[in-house]
């Protein structure tokens, strides 16, 4: 009796990046490395923070929110935003110090927008060389403008979180 199982190529890397070592070489043994370990974007396939920490192989639990303490929540979102930075630019770091190195990041206005919920979106991205345009200086940086604008849409609830931490009845 011989039994058909069909695997999808997103559910076998998914699996991978959830595995321990061995379970990793079992599944680069069964269905080949490269298949495994796939080369594609972030972009193409992260959509959650969830799949932010698989991507990253690290617990989801290990970055949840606390809803009633908002200075834990913003300490929280930035580092999210980090992860989600490490995630989407792959091999590339930003250098603080190389003042040639272009750096991009979401850019966002606050505004009154009933399209919006709370009024905030995404207006358009940055590029930084010397110094900055926005009050809150430190912020993940990506390697390129796709990429920060696709993550300031995708995530733009964290971006908000952590920028409204004041207001304790803001709820994600």
């Amino acid at each position: 009796m011989s039994t058909t199982i069909e695997i999808k190529p997103d559910n076998l890397r998914l699996a991978w990046l959830k595995a321990d070592d061995n379970g990793k070489l079992v599944l680069e043994t069964l269905f080949g490395s490269e298949l495994v370990k796939s080369d594609r974007e972030p972009k193409e396939w992260v959509k959650t923070f969830g799949d932010v920490c698989m991507a990253a192989g690290v617990d989801e639990d290990d970055y949840a929110l606390d809803g009633d303490d908002c200075h834990y929540n913003v300490g929280m979102c930035l580092r999210r935003l980090k992860l989600i930075a490490q995630v989407f630019n792959g091999d590339w770091r930003p250098s603080i110090a190389n003042t040639g190195q272009p750096k991009y990041y979401p850019w966002f206005d606050i505004i009154k927008d009933e399209a919006a919920a709370g009024g905030f979106r995404l207006s358009y991205h940055g590029y930084d060389f010397v110094f900055s345009f926005t009050y809150l200086g430190a912020r993940p940086y990506f390697k390129d403008a796709d990429t920060a604008i696709h993550v300031g849409k995708l995530f733009i609830q964290e971006y908000e979180q952590l920028l409204r931490w004041e207001d304790k009845t803001f709820e994600i």
